[in-house]
């Protein structure tokens, strides 16, 4: 039997709810090549693997069913699916996600048929929100946002991450030599898979949508909090930056180290200042922070103190814009305990100080 132009691979684990959504719009696909669905069931509890095995039996031809006969979680299940794709193209599908236009594996494939320098094609996915967490996304907003250029390298992905929706691609199968074992220490698998994918050409961006990305509360990114997210992006470029494979690559982008740094501390700034503002204070806060999303994340002493520093200045002006006037000028004393400097480097604090000063004196609202 020869081998399908397109393999498709699909892992699922107690999807009950929209594994018939998933399987049924790959078997939607209107194609002129022959394509198979590969299941990895990973024994679920609830009522997937039934459901998944109705349909092998229906679709004998198309469906392959890997049922695991324990629960191996989603990188080795993710691995094993991954050695059985035979096709000269894979597809990838979780079994909450479901594909929305009939003709994407169609389009793709001759898209990468007639550029043989292209080694990807993505798209665009349009999320749907079952529920809600700190990491997701606003339910019917698209992804990735913003969109990146039509046609990007293996540099752009290293210095940007995530911009390929999994669901949304496919790719030139390039696992004759196997998976490296790296790549499944990687916190963001897809990114890694991606990355050794890019190596053997471009990465093609059409805006079109072609899936939807389900986000519900059993979902790995929705779980996580805004330090989370970008540590799991800094850890993963740590890992990628370290790939024999991929050497060539960061070598040539020394700046990225940095760059992957200062998005962690973007986000540790963004949740250090609600709670200054609201009374907490930084140092604590910064330790059960990190030790709770980013325990191998480490500030050096300069990081720190420029972290601090800011974190307490966008305490500040918070608490000025809500009318919180006394606390607002109790923060830019601790600031200037701190910092006596930090007045001079700051021409617009006077303003804002007289202004707060004014407000407690005539009475205005002071909490």
């Amino acid at each position: 039997m020869s081998p399908p132009m397109v393999s498709i691979s699909m892992a699922t684990y107690n999807h009950e709810r929209h594994i018939s959504q998933a399987i049924e719009s790959v078997l939607a696909q209107k194609t002129d090549f022959e394509c198979e669905l590969i299941i990895g069931e990973d024994c679920s509890p609830d009522g997937t693997r039934a459901i998944c095995e109705k349909y092998a039996r229906e679709h004998p031809g198309r469906i392959r069913l890997l049922p695991a006969e324990r629960n191996l979680g989603m990188h080795l299940n993710g691995r094993r699916l991954l050695k059985e794709c035979r096709g000269r193209y894979i597809a990838f599908l979780d079994g909450d996600d479901h594909w929305t236009d009939p003709r994407k594996l169609q389009r793709q494939m001759d898209y990468l048929e007639s550029h043989p320098e292209c080694a990807m094609v993505c798209g665009a996915a349009r999320v749907v929100c079952v529920g809600d967490g700190p990491g997701a996304p606003a339910d019917g907003s698209l992804q990735p946002f913003p969109f990146p250029p039509a046609d990007t390298t293996i540099r752009d992905l290293a210095r940007f991450g995530g911009y390929v929706m999994t669901p949304t691609c496919l790719i030139r199968n390039w696992l004759g030599e196997g998976v490296p074992d790296w790549v499944f220490t990687c916190p963001i698998v897809d990114w890694a898979m991606n990355m050794m994918a890019a190596l053997q050409g471009s990465i093609h961006f059409d805006e079109r949508v072609v899936a939807a990305y389900r986000v519900h509360s059993g979902g790995v990114w929705s779980r996580q909090t805004s330090v989370g997210g970008a540590y799991a992006l800094w850890k993963t470029f740590r890992i990628l930056s370290r790939a024999p494979e991929l050497a060539a690559v960061f070598e040539s982008e020394p700046d990225l180290a940095d760059e992957w740094n200062r998005r962690v501390i973007r986000n540790l700034k963004g949740e250090l200042v609600g709670r200054v503002a609201n009374g907490g204070r930084f140092g604590p806060g910064l330790r059960e922070i990190l030790r709770r999303d980013a325990p191998e994340f480490r500030l050096n002493r300069a990081e720190r103190r420029a972290l601090s520093r800011a974190v307490f200045e966008d305490a500040f002006y918070a608490l000025f814009r809500s009318r919180r006037h006394r606390k607002a000028l109790r923060m830019a004393l601790r600031i200037l305990w701190r910092d006596p400097a930090w007045w001079c480097k700051r021409s617009s604090l006077g303003a804002v100080w007289a202004a707060g000063v004014q407000a407690v004196r005539t009475g205005l609202p002071a909490s």
